[in-house]
């Protein structure tokens, strides 16, 4: 499971940001940020997944690829890939794929611009809450707060955010309050007493 988190710098940039299977991907009105195309120059498959080659894909066991412009019957057009395995030029993605292997030259390839986030376990990551401020979208699931901040097109960075002061729990209005055993300059005792709220269980916060 994930999440969506939306991002409008202004009309003109407004993305949606995915939060999926540890990583971040990022959707405009044309779909996925990918980097541009290329050509994929042969088609294959190895146990069952399908294999691509291409001498310009540049990318590595892990990353995801967008393919484009693959035959009806393929079924491939759109789909998204991630490579498992590497030799040279010819990517293995987990498509499981038995289908005709013959290219039109119209076949190609995207890397996908994404990047890892800081939300390992499930459960935390469907706790974030979110809000943005120009280039920056902050992020909090009741532990750490985080920044997401767009630094360009394909250059966006996570960081903890260190608070000067706060934030708070609901101030105590329950009437505790302390009194004063003596006066002067020399008072050593107070008493009174106070509560202590147990009911926080996310991971301590660093403030």
């Amino acid at each position: 499971k994930g999440i969506l988190v939306p991002f409008e710098f202004n009309k003109e940039q407004a993305l949606m940001l995915e939060f999926n299977d540890g990583k971040v991907r990022f959707h405009d009105d044309e779909g996925l940020l990918t980097y541009d195309p290329v050509s994929v120059t042969a088609l294959g498959t190895s146990g069952g997944y399908l294999q691509i080659t291409s001498a310009t894909l540049g990318a590595s066991v892990g990353g995801s690829v967008e393919l484009a412009g693959f035959s009806d019957v393929s079924g491939l057009s759109y789909l998204v890939g991630v490579i498992t395995a590497k030799v040279g030029n010819v990517y293995t993605l987990n498509l499981a794929y038995s289908g005709s292997t013959t290219l039109t030259g119209t076949e190609t390839a995207s890397l996908i611009y994404e990047i890892a986030h800081p939300y390992t376990i499930e459960s935390d990551l469907l706790k974030v809450r979110y809000a943005q401020l120009v280039d920056l979208v902050y992020l909090w699931n009741g532990g750490r707060i985080r920044s997401l901040c767009r630094y360009g097109v394909y250059d966006w960075r996570f960081a903890e955010v260190k608070t000067l002061d706060g934030p708070f729990m609901p101030e105590d209005d329950t009437g505790t309050t302390f009194s004063v055993s003596a006066t002067g300059n020399a008072a050593t005792t107070s008493t009174g007493t106070a509560s202590a709220d147990t009911t926080y269980a996310g991971s301590s916060p660093n403030y």
